[in-house]
């Protein structure tokens, strides 16, 4: 049986688990933005470059690749710095295309398709390099991307040191974060959607000079340090940790400051996305297996896609506990095994 090995991950994934024996796969593909200078639609820039969007981007999509398997590579998630309209459309045809490529090879799975954006906003518009993104054209992004499940973070800040009063002396409106309202309605109402927003329709969401964009930077550290259930951390764990610890932060330094959520799901159940576990087992297999496998954790909360080539021997670190390997065969499940990994122990196959 199988010797000591190594597994390459051809792509991680993880799966939305609506009922306890759900065992659908849910490939996930995602956009994380950063910019720290933004540029309104007739452009102008409103306000002054912001110090930390840029850095909170990569710092969250390098959290998000760690904890949230999201995939590390550029084909399944993109990170843009200080990018423009048109680098945005380009990523979302790259990433339409690689789904439907993922689709064509494994036919029964579900798509997972989130945004992730921080820097300046302004009444449902987010600012980019060369100009804004409106609320009707993020929708479209969503809509070309036609996932099952989407996700939104919006932290759209103004910079700390401007005072709301200043703001609306000049006649800005304050509605930076949420851009629910400049959505189409067929987007909002899909079935399946969880978007987070910063703050209210006439709040600041705010650059702190220590954190950066307070929401993001509390949205992060859920990403780790919230409330595990189970195999992981929840969503909505994740959801309370960032807009609780946000509006406590803002509010004692008298900048309150309250994240807004809307949620459509179909069906309800705990959505993890994330799991800051040690990976403390080993799965082994022998020179001689080659094929296409899923690893499922608990009940297919959790599922990685592994290729095993002949003539190697690999070894996969794998979670400690309950899991489900998979064979795929022109991209169906072949056979199915259940196995129960033990932190510091390895299961050869």
């Amino acid at each position: 049986m199988m010797r000591a090995l190594r597994l390459s991950i051809w792509f991680v994934i993880l799966t939305v688990l609506l009922g306890s024996r759900a065992q659908a796969v849910t490939l996930r593909y995602a956009l994380v933005i950063g910019n720290n200078q933004g540029t309104d639609q007739d452009g102008s820039q409103p306000f002054p470059t912001l110090k930390h969007a840029e850095r909170e981007a990569r710092k969250l999509h390098q959290t998000l690749s760690d904890f949230s398997n999201l995939d590390a590579s550029s084909t399944r998630s993109i990170l843009l710095t200080g990018t423009t309209r048109a680098k945005v459309q380009e990523a979302i045809a790259r990433l339409a295309a690689q789904k439907a490529k993922d689709l064509k090879a494994l036919e029964s799975a579900k798509t997972l398709f989130a945004i992730f954006f921080t820097g300046h906003g302004l009444s449902g518009r987010l600012l980019l390099k060369d100009g804004a993104l409106s609320g009707k054209e993020l929708g479209e992004l969503f809509t070309s991307m036609d996932a099952d499940l989407t996700l939104g973070f919006f932290d759209a800040c103004y910079s700390g040191s401007i005072k709301p009063q200043v703001l609306m002396q000049k006649g800005i409106e304050l509605s930076p974060g949420n851009i629910f309202q400049a959505l189409p309605d067929q987007v909002l109402n899909a079935e399946g959607t969880v978007w987070f927003a910063s703050s209210g329709d006439r709040q600041v969401s705010y650059e702190d000079r220590k954190l950066g964009g307070v929401f993001t930077h509390f949205f992060t550290e859920a990403i780790v340090q919230a409330k595990r259930e189970g195999p992981g951390i929840t969503l909505e764990n994740i959801w309370h940790y960032a807009r609780n610890r946000t509006v406590s932060y803002t509010a004692d330094r008298g900048r309150r400051q309250v994240p807004q959520q809307l949620i459509n799901l179909k069906s309800t159940g705990p959505m993890y996305f994330s799991f800051p576990l040690d990976r403390s087992a080993r799965l082994e297999f022998a020179s001689s297996v080659e094929g296409e496998f899923l690893l499922s954790y608990a009940d297919g909360q959790l599922i990685e896609r592994i290729h095993k080539a002949k003539g190697t021997q690999k070894t996969l670190a794998v979670y400690p506990g309950p899991a489900r390997l998979m064979v795929i065969r022109s991209g169906q499940i072949y056979l199915q095994e259940n196995l129960d990994f033990q932190a510091d122990r390895k299961i050869s196959l």
